[in-house]
């Protein structure tokens, strides 16, 4: 089996688009055999399929030969999340829910890392939030398990619109999504993701 790879190194089309597919193999004869990925992955790559019971075999670039290989097909339309995709990727990782009185973890996602949409008024911004309860984090510097963790405890996320919003589909239902955006970017992929996970969904 190899995954295809188109946009693999962005956080949401991996989560979202090519992870999930791993999952047409199971109860078939591909379940058992070598599951072919790239050698050069990136950490959370890497961390998501440690987690899985598959054999993953890396792959140099190059030229390969084969008998038969099974290339899992997507599971929707690119920006379109599959809800089995989404039900695959709580069901897989999502090992434990934290208990109610350890939810209600309020979020505004920095972007100072990132090398567009970056909030310019970002230091001000979270001066109002903070007194209601706001946390700024960075996402880079956190771990796969990490960001599953603190989302799967969090009511409420805001920030400019970027992939570390695709960590929505560990929260609790419930919850609410508040992308800060402009009129020369607005994506759907978010609000669709809200609606198939139970949460609300604002835009400012």
């Amino acid at each position: 089996t190899f995954l295809p790879l188109l946009g693999y190194k962005n956080f949401h089309h991996w989560l979202i688009d090519i992870l999930p597919r791993i999952q047409l193999i199971d109860g078939t004869p591909w379940h058992d055999r070598p599951v072919y990925v790239p050698k050069n992955m990136l950490p959370y790559m890497r961390e998501s399929l440690e987690m899985l019971p598959y054999r993953f075999t890396p792959l140099t670039s190059g030229y390969y030969e084969t008998d038969r290989l099974c290339l899992p097909t997507r599971l929707s339309k690119i920006e379109n999340s599959s809800p089995s995709a989404l039900r695959w990727l709580r069901r897989t990782y999502l090992r434990e829910e934290p208990a109610r009185h350890e939810r209600g973890r309020r979020l505004l996602i920095s972007r100072k890392d990132a090398k567009s949409r970056i909030l310019g008024q970002e230091d001000e911004i979270f001066e109002r939030l903070e007194p209601w309860g706001f946390e700024r984090v960075i996402l880079s510097s956190m771990s796969l398990l990490e960001q599953i963790r603190l989302f799967s405890e969090t009511e409420i996320v805001t920030g400019a619109h970027g992939a570390g919003f695709t960590n929505i589909v560990w929260m609790p239902p419930g919850g609410a999504l508040v992308e800060i955006t402009s009129d020369a970017h607005v994506g759907h992929c978010f609000w669709r993701m809200c609606n198939q996970l139970g949460l609300r969904h604002g835009f400012l």
